[in-house]
């Protein structure tokens, strides 16, 4: 019997432009446990609730690597999981400078708090209601094409044939990746959708 509980929820259809998914892990063992993270092309949001420190919100940028990290003994950690275009219309917060990399929230996000992580029926239920209450109507409709694109492609589309499909150039697209998510298209194909191993 694993002392790693797991839960994972897919967003719901009408979310599903902005987040791939909610998540909770619970380490339930008196020993901290590993954990190994592969690159997904995802934005995460993350909070943690651990026996020895306060309660931590913190946003992780694009992954590009496998990592080895743990959950502490009695830890907890809930996740939102974003896709690419939530950092420009959602999270309105450019992550060039997170790439492989993570930021404490100091203020928090979206008033979730530790009472909303204590249970996962709880957080799930905070996150989605707070996502129906966004207003996210007016999205350009080349970037949204372009992310539609590169996913159920699996990546395999050159950054040409992403520009005539979307209708802008290559240099745009390539600019606005660098400057929201901090690297190329083909860095972001090449680490997403390639085979991972965790040095």
């Amino acid at each position: 019997m694993t002392n790693i509980i797991h839960h994972y929820q897919p967003t719901p259809a009408e979310f599903s432009t902005w987040v791939e998914s909610v998540w909770m892990a619970e380490n339930r063992a008196a020993q901290a446990k590993p954990v190994v993270v592969l690159p997904d092309g995802r934005i995460d949001v993350h909070f943690f609730n651990t026996a020895n420190e306060p309660f931590q919100t913190s946003l992780a940028g694009i992954d590009t690597r496998a990592s080895c990290t743990e959950i502490g003994a009695g830890a907890r950690v809930c996740g939102i999981g974003f896709y690419p275009l939530a950092a420009e219309y959602l999270l309105q917060t450019p992550l060039s400078e997170l790439l492989n990399g993570r930021a404490t929230l100091t203020r928090g996000f979206w008033d979730i708090t530790e009472q909303d992580t204590a249970d996962f029926e709880n957080f799930r239920h905070k996150v989605f209601t707070r996502l129906a209450q966004l207003d996210m109507q007016d999205i350009d409709a080349r970037k949204l094409k372009m992310f539609t694109a590169l996913h159920q492609s699996q990546g395999q589309i050159s950054v040409a044939e992403l520009a005539e499909h979307c209708h802008w150039s290559s240099r745009q697209i390539n600019r606005y990746f660098n400057q929201w998510l901090g690297l190329s298209v083909k860095a972001y194909t090449s680490s997403v959708f390639a085979p991972h191993f965790p040095s």
